[in-house]
């Protein structure tokens, strides 16, 4: 049984995901999403891409929080650091996907 039966999710680059014809278990996009001790950024990032739902979440997530509203609250150099940190994460998210 679909997860999320009539939810669509935007990545906020044009992609969007229709949840109800996604047949993943909600469990296995939660343990692709959560972070580990000890796993780098790109790994973390390549295992988050093999599931449809957890990819279309971690793509949405980024979006929302590099929204202007939300940036221009932080000072000079953390907004530096976090649009360079999801700049290198959409590019990784994206690898396989455009291949696709």
């Amino acid at each position: 049984m679909p997860c999320c039966r009539g939810r669509d999710l935007s990545s906020g680059r044009g992609r969007s995901i229709a949840l109800s014809t996604v047949s993943w278990p909600p469990e296995t996009s939660t343990l692709l999403l959560t972070r580990k001790p000890g796993v780098r950024s790109r790994a973390y990032y390549k295992a988050t891409r093999r599931g449809p739902v957890a990819l279309a979440v971690k793509l949405a997530d980024i979006h929302d929080n590099l929204l202007p509203w939300r940036t221009a609250q932080l000072d000079p150099a953390t907004r530096a650091r976090l649009e360079s940190k999801y700049a290198r994460a959409r590019r990784i998210l994206a690898e396989e996907v455009d291949a696709a």
